[in-house]
């Protein structure tokens, strides 16, 4: 699914913005047993096709990929864990944060 919404300085009327940060913030508050795996997976399947949330513009490929990865964890390893989560955040932090 290709997304045609980005950040900009402010999302649409009606939409929510999702960025890098926030993504890794949420990963680390799992990591931290703030939240459960399917907590982390809910929240990521809530948002995979939602046409109400907007990519950080620049990196919505990246976004994409991540949620799939973290609404999808039986496609790479079989669940979401810690091992994955700490991979997300290595990745999501190569990509700059700001």
């Amino acid at each position: 699914m290709e997304r045609t919404n980005h950040i900009d300085s402010e999302p649409l009327p009606g939409m929510q913005s999702l960025s890098r940060r926030e993504i890794r913030d949420l990963l680390a508050c799992y990591l931290a047993g703030g939240m459960t795996a399917k907590q982390v997976r809910d929240w990521a399947e809530s948002i995979e096709f939602s046409e109400r949330v907007c990519y950080e513009r620049g990196f919505e490929e990246e976004i994409e990929r991540t949620i799939f990865m973290m609404a999808n964890p039986e496609l790479i390893d079989g669940s979401l864990n810690s091992e994955l989560a700490a991979h997300l955040i290595r990745y999501l932090d190569r990509l700059n944060l700001g």
